[in-house]
């Protein structure tokens, strides 16, 4: 990762004023995408810019950003394979508890997703920011929510044209049962 690109997201704690900080970063996608790919968790990729807006404001131990994170998703429909753009714009509300007052055996749950631990001088939101856009991606993306996807004998795109293909299954366990149907049939 670009080390100036990485430094946007560092603050110093005792830099944090009483009435907070701003922290606005508009960068080209492709820095963020070399962000993931080293962590190794890209599934997708990103277009166009990303925008990042956090107010971070200190307590004591604990300091709190909230904002949003703006990026469109480069995503591949899970039914037709075909790729498409996700615009996405996630409210980010961040929770940083000192290390040494987090306790070590925590379980966390869904709603402790949003809280993170800190140690030292400085924070860094670069990878709590890299979280909130791995989890804003779909596990199974659809390019619309009535996509037909693609047949599954001749491997068609369904949604840019019909096919003939007979796609009627017939569980193999029941195939003997049809044929003696017919044998039935025609000599009845």
């Amino acid at each position: 990762m670009d080390k100036e690109f990485n430094e946007l997201f560092k603050l110093r704690i005792d830099k944090i004023k009483l009435e907070g900080n701003k922290l606005h970063v508009k960068r080209d996608s492709k820095e963020f995408v070399q962000a993931l790919i080293q962590r190794g968790e890209i599934e997708s990729s990103l277009s166009g810019n990303v925008e990042v807006s956090l107010a971070i404001y200190k307590s004591t131990d604990v300091i709190v950003a909230k904002g949003n994170l703006k990026a469109c998703i480069v995503l591949t429909c899970s039914r037709c394979l075909n790729k498409f753009k996700k615009p996405v714009d996630i409210p980010l509300k961040i929770t940083l508890l000192k290390k040494q007052d987090f306790p070590e055996d925590l379980e966390l749950t869904s709603e402790d997703l949003e809280t993170g631990v800190y140690e030292g001088e400085e924070v860094n939101f670069m990878d709590l920011i890299l979280d909130h856009l791995i989890l804003a991606i779909p596990y199974a993306p659809l390019c619309k929510p009535d996509c037909k996807g693609l047949c599954p004998v001749c491997g068609a795109d369904l949604n840019n044209e019909p096919c003939s293909c007979n796609t009627a299954w017939i569980d193999p366990r029941f195939a003997i049962l049809k044929e003696l149907k017919e044998k039935i049939v025609k000599k009845g």
